[in-house]
């Protein structure tokens, strides 16, 4: 039960990032892709700096805090900037596909964290089977929405 509450709670707090902060789904979805790749190549890296500056950690172990870190970062950051979505609609629509792509971005270093309880590993099971598949589907969503709001120019008056 701990272990829908942590991932459910996960869900929630990147949807609500996204929601809150009207930021459009296509740069943060590529936001995340690139935050994906700085950690599936740089987690190692990094943890080794960490480690040789004196920072440790066991638990949560730090290889997990790194790679979660490096994945999100860059969308975070864009978070404070660039276009935003006009209505509710959209704004829930681009905050769950964040929440999922992000999710699924950081799910196996949150198995590295946290043990997954038996009844949740099925479903976490399920999620990594179809992973590489949604990823790439959000991926193609992100490109073609960026491309959108790239080309959506205002209207002038006359």
């Amino acid at each position: 039960m701990l272990t829908f509450a942590i991932l459910g709670g996960t869900l929630l707090i990147l949807f609500a990032l996204a929601f809150f902060m009207k930021r459009r789904f296509g740069v943060l979805g590529l936001a995340l892709t690139a935050g994906s790749l700085l950690s599936m190549y740089w987690t190692d890296a990094v943890q080794a700096f960490l480690e040789q500056q004196g920072i440790t950690s066991v638990a949560p172990p730090l290889s997990g805090v790194v790679a979660i870190s490096l994945a999100l970062l860059p969308a975070i950051l864009l978070l404070f900037s660039g276009p935003t979505y006009s209505n509710k609609t959209q704004r829930i629509i681009g905050g769950v596909l964040f929440a999922i792509m992000a999710f699924l971005i950081v799910l196996p270093a949150l198995r590295v964290i946290f043990v997954i309880e038996p009844d949740a590993e099925q479903i976490v099971a399920i999620l990594s089977q179809y992973k590489n598949s949604i990823l790439a589907v959000l991926i193609v969503y992100a490109t073609i929405d960026t491309m959108l709001a790239a080309n959506s120019k205002p209207v002038e008056k006359h």
